[in-house]
């Protein structure tokens, strides 16, 4: 079945989120790609990262890793994806500190 996932009912929406987390593995040693779920779905990989994105903003917990994406299995493995998340926002944090340094450069220098 082929999604418009910007196009779903409130209904139908829910129960694709349902089969999209039971879709998902426990652990990372049985991780899921982002591929495998377009395949499965029908959908284009970026539907799926905007579904894990959705899922994640709404409080649901799936981890990733170059093997794809997984709830996890151990305390381990939630540890983890903690300290990846985090150098991510850090990298992301110092990017974005360069590039207010430069408008502000811009800005004062016209």
């Amino acid at each position: 079945m082929k999604f418009k996932f910007e196009k779903l009912d409130s209904r139908t929406h829910g129960v694709f989120l349902a089969d999209f987390l039971r879709a998902i593995p426990d652990g990372e040693k049985n991780a899921v790609t982002t591929r495998e779920l377009a395949h499965l779905f029908d959908l284009h990989p970026r539907v799926i990262t905007a579904t894990v994105a959705r899922l994640r903003k709404m409080g649901v917990v799936l981890c990733s890793s170059g093997a794809g994406y997984f709830v996890p299995a151990s305390d381990d493995e939630l540890r983890h994806f903690v300290r990846q998340m985090h150098s991510r926002m850090r990298e992301i944090k110092l990017a974005t500190i360069s590039a207010e340094k430069m408008l502000e450069r811009r800005e004062t220098h016209g």
